[in-house]
């Protein structure tokens, strides 16, 4: 539906003489259009994600095809490390919702990835760039609906071409440190972008529950004109109905790129306050994942993991008689031969 209308001296973007055509159909960065482009992705699959973006299913990594925290430990042998330098109770369940991987995390076809962005959200250098490249323009789209981000703060957009389904951005501090002595308020800063990420997932996903004789209710909508769909509120609405819950999340070391924060107190400041968030909230996630770039944070990781993540000694129990007299346990830390595997039963004691 249309109309023509005069110009008028009075509108500065118009032509003496000439007139303006005007449409009712809402403009390409309209709330309206955004949040339905919001919609029409996250309801796509990823293999119509790929084709679209034209990258290679193989080139995507699924949570199934990440290593847990103890099985990336077992393998490199620092179960021992774990048990001496920790600093936290041993939580086998907690310790199997984090890994730990190196490489590009805009190839982790997970719930959602975190972006390290700048106050805008329109895109900048390092893993903001690499994330806003990959996901295409209707992402800055989105970003340009959210009034930008202060520092500490998170939001959570669709991840349109990306593999993973939402962007979580958050502005980190910039650090002024001097001989690598971080003010408090960096850390406090620091300390709120990772608790703000996992708060907004959880806001998330408590306004997305639905039961479901609701979710039947919902996808028939009985009774809603064509006209009630074209509004913000009742597209908004619709979107929450329908969203997909997040239970994995991915990462970056946060602030530490040009932002200028030490690499080793990032990734203390990240492992504490996620694994205090876990605790509080042990049934929201299914996996937490670190993705480091550098060899440096994937050695100050390993190191620091089993302080924040420790994992229990390996035990076995035998599953034929012993003299009890001389031997009723056998506590095996390392990995253990062959031969034992056929001796002895896998237990804790």
């Amino acid at each position: 539906m249309s109309q023509i209308e005069d110009s008028t001296d009075s509108d500065p973007e118009t032509v003496p003489g000439l007139r303006r055509f005007h449409t009712y159909e809402p403009t390409r960065n309209t709330n309206v259009s955004v949040l339905r482009d919001r919609d029409i992705y996250l309801k796509k699959s990823l293999f119509e994600i790929a084709e679209e973006a034209r990258w290679r299913i193989s080139e995507v990594l699924t949570i199934n095809d990440l290593a847990t925290w103890p099985e990336y430990a077992e393998d490199l042998e620092l179960t021992e490390a774990a048990n001496s330098t920790s600093a936290s109770n041993t939580n086998t369940d907690l310790s199997k919702k984090i890994v730990l991987w190196q490489g590009d995390i805009t190839k982790l076809n997970v719930d959602a990835i975190v972006n390290a962005a700048n106050n805008s959200l329109l895109g900048g250098g390092g893993v903001d760039g690499a994330i806003h490249r990959s996901a295409g323009s209707k992402l800055l789209s989105e970003c340009r609906t959210l009034n930008g981000c202060v520092t500490g703060d998170a939001k959570i957009t669709a991840a349109y071409l990306l593999p993973s389904q939402f962007v979580v951005h958050t502005v980190g501090p910039i650090c002024r440190s001097l001989h690598s002595v971080v003010s408090q308020d960096s850390k406090m800063l620091l300390t709120s972008c990772y608790r703000t990420c996992l708060d907004k997932v959880l806001e998330h996903n408590e306004l997305n529950k639905r039961s479901p004789d609701t979710a039947s209710k919902d996808e028939e909508r009985p009774g809603v004109s064509a006209e009630d769909d074209d509004s913000n509120a009742s597209i908004s609405k619709r979107l929450q109905r329908f969203e997909p819950p997040i239970r994995s999340i991915a990462f970056p070391c946060i602030s530490t790129g040009i932002y200028g924060y030490p690499q080793e107190a990032a990734a203390e400041v990240a492992l504490k306050t996620i694994r205090e968030w876990i605790e509080e909230h042990p049934d929201e996630l299914d996996a937490v994942i670190f993705c480091v770039f550098l060899d440096s944070d994937v050695r100050i990781y390993e190191k620091l993991l089993p302080v924040y993540f420790p994992l229990p000694e390996i035990s076995f129990v035998t599953n034929f008689p012993l003299d009890t007299t001389k031997v009723s346990v056998l506590n095996v830390v390392t990995q253990p031969s062959p031969w034992l595997m056929g001796k002895f039963t896998c237990g804790e004691i």
